[in-house]
């Protein structure tokens, strides 16, 4: 990644010329959102700022994965120790402000000084929604861009925590170091960490990328029994219905993970997941419901273009992206999905 330096150099001059910060992260949080948050949370507090960080709602934990609550010191969420005291509003892995859910960008947009850290592409349809931007749509990570600030604004402050959050975030976003954007500097920056830091990879994959409950374990097994085939064994779409959900007393955080699983088959090259945005309506009534649908491919295969024909909001990487679609019968529109995927795919 070529260094955006004059980019850091206004983040930093931003950050020198505040005392209170705020730090937003995007709604249906993943491993890389949480870990940016967290990391730069601990990385200005020992700059001498004051921190808050926020999940979604503001409020709880509703919209994390349960694997994520014994990362370092994630009870810095939601403190509010400096409500009404911020100066700066930091945003990290958000494309855009669709990303930020309701209250927190009434929050976010309150505050006087705004920076967006983040690594998906930019959206010429919705903007740019802070004063300073570094966007790195090349980089692995918003993590991996996080480094790198770091580094230029103290690297001395980096402690074995930080990078601890810091590898977390790179390894959950590519897949374990093995998707098509793990690139060389994930892998240079995944040794400089290795190299310097006390962290054990074999802890953070087992903790954060392979264990689960046994509850999540039979939900999956159950809802992967249900998985439809397409376009010669290409395509994969499996429907999570809620009562799925009700089923195994899950909730939506339960089916993380599952769209990487069915992409295991060897004949598979886009697995599709659709569940409901909201659980716990009933889905079986014929009435508009928002479904959000998760992509994942092999190879150079990009789905952002489907998502963005159904979506105008949706998006992500090559080999991971998602989107929201309304509609009073998802199976009105699995055809013509699935002609777009096969399109994708012949190209």
């Amino acid at each position: 990644m070529v260094i955006d330096f004059k980019g850091f150099y206004k983040t930093k001059k931003i950050i020198d010329s505040c005392k209170n910060f705020a730090i937003f992260i995007h709604i249906n949080p993943d491993g890389d959102c949480i870990t940016s948050a967290l990391a730069l949370s601990l990385f200005l507090t020992k700059y001498d700022k004051n921190v808050d960080i926020y999940t979604p709602n503001l409020t709880n934990y509703n919209e994390i994965s349960t694997c994520f609550y014994s990362l370092p010191h994630f009870n810095l969420f939601n403190k509010k120790s400096f409500e009404g005291k911020y100066d700066c509003a930091i945003a990290v892995d958000c494309a855009n402000f669709n990303r930020l859910s309701k209250v927190s960008y009434e929050l976010f947009s309150s505050i006087k000084n705004s920076i967006l850290i983040d690594h998906h592409e930019y959206d010429e349809k919705v903007g740019e929604f802070t004063q300073n931007t570094i966007r790195r749509p090349e980089a692995t990570s918003t993590t991996l861009i996080i480094y790198h600030l770091m580094k230029y604004i103290n690297r001395e402050l980096i402690d074995d925590d930080i990078a601890m959050l810091l590898y977390t975030g790179l390894m959950t976003d590519s897949g374990c170091l093995s998707q098509q954007n793990a690139n060389v500097d994930c892998f240079e920056m995944a040794l400089e960490i290795v190299k310097k830091y006390k962290i054990s990879i074999s802890d953070i994959v087992n903790k954060y990328y392979k264990e689960v409950s046994i509850k999540k374990f039979n939900f999956t097994n159950y809802v992967l029994s249900h998985c439809e085939y397409y376009d010669n064994n290409r395509i994969a779409i499996l429907k999570i219905n809620n009562a799925d959900f009700k089923k195994y007393d899950c909730d939506s955080r339960d089916s993380e993970g599952i769209v990487s699983k069915i992409l295991t088959i060897d004949s598979i090259l886009v697995s599709i997941v659709v569940r409901t945005v909201d659980i716990n309506l009933d889905d079986t009534l014929n009435e508009e419901i928002k479904y959000k649908l998760s992509f994942r491919t092999k190879g150079s295969i990009n789905m952002v273009p489907v998502c963005k024909y159904f979506d105008v909001h949706g998006g992500g990487h090559i080999n991971a992206c998602g989107c929201i679609v309304s509609t009073n019968n998802f199976d009105s529109i699995k055809e013509e999905l699935i002609k777009k995927v096969s399109e994708e795919i012949n190209k």
